[in-house]
């Protein structure tokens, strides 16, 4: 896999922690919000990146928590 240049990591990571704190106050749409974000700074074919797989469990949890089991499951 190819590596990311530093600085677009962290900037990925960023969005990742804030979507995770933002989860975990039960700021759902906020969360979701970061993770989007995260998930669009990834360069395309996102599927090529590592982080990606971070990227889309956040998203996947994101659903499965909320009982949207069909966005979860995609």
């Amino acid at each position: 896999m190819n590596q990311l240049p530093d600085e677009l990591y962290d900037s990925i990571m960023q969005e990742m922690n804030q979507g995770d704190n933002a989860s975990e106050n039960e700021f759902f749409k906020s969360a979701l919000k970061h993770y989007e974000c995260a998930l669009n700074l990834i360069p395309i074919p996102q599927t090529d990146w590592e982080i990606a797989l971070h990227v889309y469990t956040a998203l996947g949890d994101y659903c499965f928590n909320l009982e949207d089991y069909p966005s979860a499951n995609s």
